[in-house]
């Protein structure tokens, strides 16, 4: 195994787990907070919590720990994770949990944007006690925290997934069937099936590989895409601006459910001979969605975001390959009465947010080509 990383240190993570626990008289629940599905995230915080009430159960605590998920299981591919792996009693929705959640009590998994928008409002600018995520990042610790935040420059990672199985591996803790076979595919998918992944990687996912079903990892690879998908992406191939080397299109108004189909399509875009910086956007809801990839190493996607959107509104990571991976959500500050789903309303307002996103990536030729 690798040599464990400063910031992962399991001393750390132990030093600060007793500090969260310092408070004999707060029995409040520890919440391993997981603000975008996917198997990344997934499996990490399920690791994390059995980690988690294992070392509790050894310090005679009664503190539970529950992991909770942002936003909805729209991917097929996490709807498959959670049917066949009945993850739905395992984690809940922070919609359904009601009591206040302290700076003290929080655990963010594949994130470290305090005031990442997924999060609900009253969660926005904690600072956690713990936080674990391989996206570039500016949190730091105030004191006792335990805060490992890495990408995938150096000799980093490329996805939180591994940084979780050497946090385990470190302390000898035996990660379950179920666990190793999230773990395994979070690390798949993060690095594009390794494409991207580092020494670390590769290592974490062979040893993790080595104990897992191949039939059925196989089988959570390949899921099948919904119609909605291939409706998508006709979409995105006929509404494409393409002007030198950047590329804008969208998927128009879809559900809740297809908002994952905007990243897929900006990865397969990215691949085309000559393009080097793509946005795909679709509108949710009252909220735009946007995704954005780039391969020029020195155009910053971050500060794309927020100079166009404004800040809170997303962010970027950048691969081992060099490539930015970015996304933003944008709300339409539509009021209640408004009927989204009016199909007026819906050409009108992808008319304007067309403009507008066309305007920021073209700022000398709005139209294309």
């Amino acid at each position: 195994m690798s040599k464990q990383k400063p910031g992962g240190s399991i001393k750390k993570f132990q030093t600060c787990l007793d500090w969260m626990l310092q408070d004999r008289n707060d029995q409040s629940p520890i919440v391993v907070m997981v603000t975008q599905v996917d198997p990344d995230a997934i499996g990490g915080a399920l690791v994390l919590t059995a980690m988690l009430e294992d070392m509790i159960e050894e310090r005679g605590k009664k503190v539970s720990v529950l992991p909770l998920y942002c936003g909805g299981i729209g991917h097929p591919q996490n709807r498959a994770l959670f049917n066949r792996y009945d993850l739905g009693r395992r984690f809940g929705h922070v919609n359904t949990y009601s009591s206040p959640i302290s700076d003290r009590r929080l655990v963010l998994v594949d994130s470290s944007d305090l005031n990442d928008s997924r999060l609900p409002s009253a969660l926005r600018g904690k600072h956690p006690a713990m936080i674990i995520d391989h996206h570039r990042s500016e949190a730091k610790p105030k004191g006792k925290e335990f805060y490992w935040i890495e990408d995938g420059s150096g000799d980093g990672v490329g996805s939180s997934s591994t940084m979780v199985f050497e946090l385990a591996h470190a302390r000898n803790f035996k990660i379950g069937d179920t666990e190793q076979m999230l773990l395994a595919l979070g690390i798949h998918n993060d690095t594009k099936s390794l494409v991207d992944s580092t020494e670390r990687d590769r290592l974490a996912f062979a040893t993790l590989s080595a104990d897992i079903d191949g039939r059925k990892f196989s089988e959570l690879i390949r899921y099948p895409l919904p119609e909605s998908y291939f409706s998508a992406l006709s979409r995105a191939l006929t509404e494409m601006r393409h002007v030198n080397e950047r590329l804008v299109t969208n998927v128009g108004s879809i559900g809740l459910d297809d908002g994952d189909n905007i990243s897929t399509i900006a990865d397969f875009l990215l691949r085309m001979v000559g393009v080097t910086f793509v946005v795909v956007w679709g509108v949710v809801g009252k909220k735009v969605r946007l995704s954005l990839r780039s391969t020029d190493p020195s155009f910053s996607l971050t500060r794309f975001i927020t100079e166009s959107f404004g800040q809170n509104t997303g962010g970027a990571k950048m691969t081992p390959e060099g490539i930015s991976e970015g996304g933003a959500t944008v709300s339409l500050e539509l009021p209640d009465w408004i009927d989204v789903e009016d199909e007026a309303l819906e050409q009108c307002v992808e008319g304007m947010v067309s403009k507008a996103i066309l305007g920021k990536v073209f700022p000398n030729n709005g139209n294309g080509k």
